[in-house]
């Protein structure tokens, strides 16, 4: 069973806090599914509208060698929109446009990332939308937001961090900038999106108002960037490249051990853990040295201190280094892969990775949620919604469309 609190046992269980609230889901890419998949998990009812001329480019991402093609079976679509329901709605049919607009007027929240010109555009901006459904809280979550004279500009992950200054800060001294191996803003942005909207909903609750959220991605990105910010409006100072380098801490880096691709990473940051550091190592000699004498002096004196424990690291196993250097209270870890995290005890113990049952996948591994409540039991995770799985029964038992309608809607392209 997950961890919890240690007096969970002994309180009442109630339903997932967001159980009651549904969500319009017009997302896609990852930045905003992943919002609305944390909203899911927190129990509420996410309607993820799509259709065949805008599919999610998650459904059409590369599958693993051998597996058939097909819109339900990438691994990124059934991680980001597992628990949501799926309805087949073109928005650019002027009958699909009004199957939105339909459902806005029984939805609390809706999410959006495009351009900021494509749903009002569409006749599906907030303004349209909330003169429908006045308790309506909308978000929207643009790539550098919905006024300045960029506000069109399209972005995906690498240019995101190129333009919001991440990649400048990358990268190894005198060496050129670089980028993370993945959309970074993406994941951030999410949770920046996730408490926004879970604000505006304890904000209805008081003065039932509903409210337009709008999110620029660019300076959600840069909200998490305040060090190198201010030491260019503090210090103007342009901030530089310094790779595994720390402006006050030394040792801090990783270093190569025994088996090919094994990395140990240090970071000390006192004098308690260096001395612990130190006894890790049965006190070498050269860890007496003047030049290792305090804090400031160790990271004066880095690049020799670096060479030192390379050294020591060197044709070690890194995981039982960790191991030792924890258990002196030095902060350590090896470099953990893909394949060990999901193999990892101490993951296993607290239920992270799970399991999920997919009709067409079968079952398969999946992230589980990263946060757990006492007070309320979490729903079980469902497979990520076939495409336009829930489509009959949205229009039918939520929004009321009898079979004859939904069956003129599809002829008329409205619903595909």
């Amino acid at each position: 069973m997950p961890t919890s609190h240690p007096d969970a046992s002994a309180r009442p269980r109630r339903r997932p806090p967001l159980s009651g609230v549904r969500v319009l889901d017009f997302t896609w890419v990852w930045a905003g599914p992943f919002a609305t998949q944390l909203l899911a998990d927190l129990g509420a009812e996410v309607i993820k509208v799509e259709s065949v001329r805008r599919t999610d480019n998650t459904r059409l991402g590369r599958l693993p060698d051998g597996t058939p093609k097909g819109l339900n079976r990438n691994a990124g679509h059934n991680q980001l929109n597992r628990g949501k329901l799926s309805i087949n709605c073109d928005l650019s049919s002027p009958r699909g446009k009004e199957v939105a607009l339909r459902l806005a007027t029984v939805c609390d929240v809706a999410v959006e990332n495009f351009a900021p010109r494509v749903l009002p555009h569409l006749g599906l901006g907030y303004e349209r939308l909330a003169e429908l459904n006045s308790g309506l809280i909308m978000l929207s979550m643009s790539g550098l937001g919905a006024t300045g004279p960029l506000r069109d500009t399209i972005l995906y992950g690498n240019s995101q961090l190129a333009i919001a200054g991440m990649g400048s800060l990358l990268g190894y001294p005198g060496g050129p900038p670089e980028n993370i191996a993945f959309a970074h803003g993406d994941p951030v942005n999410s949770y920046h999106a996730f408490y926004a909207i879970l604000a505006a909903l304890w904000g209805r609750a008081r003065t039932g108002l509903g409210q337009h959220i709008e999110l620029s991605q660019l300076e959600g990105l840069l909200a998490t960037m305040a060090e190198g910010v201010l030491e260019y409006t503090m210090n103007h100072r342009e901030p530089v490249r310094s790779g595994n380098d720390h402006p006050i801490m030394a040792p801090h880096n990783v270093y190569h051990g025994r088996d090919n691709g094994s990395w140990l990473s240090i970071a000390v940051s006192t004098d308690s853990e260096w001395d612990a550091l130190c006894s890790a190592m049965n006190q070498p000699k050269w860890t007496r040295k003047a030049a290792f004498d305090g804090q400031l002096a160790r990271w004066e004196h880095r690049e020799e201190l670096d060479g030192h424990i390379a050294a020591w690291v060197r044709g070690r196993d890194v995981h039982e280094l960790a191991k030792l250097l924890q258990r002196h209270g030095v902060p350590a870890s090896a470099m953990e892969t893909v394949r060990e995290l999901v193999a990892d005890e101490h993951l296993k113990a607290r239920d992270f990775f799970v399991e999920i049952d997919h009709p067409e996948t079968g079952s398969r591994g999946a992230i589980g949620t990263p946060f757990r409540l006492s007070s309320a039991a979490l729903p079980p995770h469902r497979h990520a919604p076939l495409f336009g799985e829930h489509t009959e029964t949205i229009m039918g038992d939520l929004l009321g469309y009898s079979a004859a309608e939904i069956a003129e809607l599809r002829e008329v392209g409205a619903l595909r």
